[in-house]
């Protein structure tokens, strides 16, 4: 070999160690890079092109705002790199909760508002919603109504927010015209299951009992000094038996041949005697 080939060879070597040594370098580089650019970088810069995005954070940015700010997320900015946005599963983890499999975050959340949940344009939402809030839905298929066949943002078009009943029913009365009137007897995702309270008025039930409620007001005898539920308690359709509170006063003779009361003293809201 002469002497420029063996020169030649060395110049080569060395060019492929240098290459090397670069090559295993890149990563501290970028990691120093991206240190220094953190380190340069405040808040106050962000705010100078993006002020109504840093508004909005401090504004609405819930634990955005309390435990980060803007670098956390944002690590790099174009055109030195261009990983500017940062995927949601780096920090919300599926172990974390299983709301977090979910995926489309950006259909409901707002990464710079996230407790601000708009579910007005989302689709098929309900198993969102199931992630935490599984009681309701288990009301819905235990009690089934024309609410169980729904999708969650039918009535709730942001979290934390509801349609009033009347918005979307009429109601049994022009006296009932509130969401409070009707959470008194309705529960929303269980609506054909009527529960009301001991004392509940009897106008209440007059709305759609029109003929047993003017029977009860012109009666003279003593059915017409209760309540609606002194007889039908706690929930709609109770038939309590007359023996309940009258036991059985005639002999048992009578009792057997006539076992239904109402044959000879009509009905409750009417009574014959």
């Amino acid at each position: 070999m002469t002497v420029h080939g063996s020169l030649r060879l060395k110049m080569l070597g060395g060019l492929v160690c240098a290459l090397c040594f670069l090559a295993a370098s890149l990563p501290l580089v970028k990691s120093a890079s991206a240190a220094v650019e953190r380190a340069v970088l405040a808040v106050s810069d962000c705010n100078k092109c993006h002020w109504q995005i840093v508004g909005q954070l401090a504004e609405r940015g819930g634990g955005h705002r309390e435990v980060m700010d803007c670098l956390d997320c944002h690590q790099e900015h174009p055109p030195r790199g261009l990983d500017a946005v940062p995927e949601c599963g780096l920090c919300h983890e599926t172990v974390s909760a299983p709301h977090y499999s979910v995926k489309a975050c950006l259909a409901c959340h707002d990464p710079h508002a996230p407790r601000d949940i708009d579910l007005s344009g989302a689709n098929d939402v309900r198993p969102v919603c199931l992630g935490c809030h599984d009681q309701p839905e288990q009301d819905l298929q235990q009690y089934p109504s024309a609410h169980a066949g729904m999708d969650c943002n039918a009535c709730h078009q942001r979290h934390g927010e509801f349609f009033e009943c009347l918005e979307c029913h009429e109601p049994h009365s022009e006296d009932l015209d509130s969401y409070a009137d009707c959470r008194i007897c309705h529960n929303p995702h269980k609506p054909l299951i009527v529960r009301y309270p001991d004392n509940l008025a009897v106008s209440y039930c007059s709305s759609c009992h029109v003929q047993q409620a003017d029977a009860l007001r012109s009666t003279q005898l003593k059915h017409g000094t209760f309540n609606c539920t002194f007889c039908h308690r706690s929930q709609h359709r109770s038939l309590p038996v007359c023996g309940t509170c009258h036991g059985y006063p005639h002999s048992t003779g009578l009792h057997q041949k006539f076992n239904d009361c109402g044959i000879c003293h009509s009905t409750a809201h009417e009574l014959e005697m």
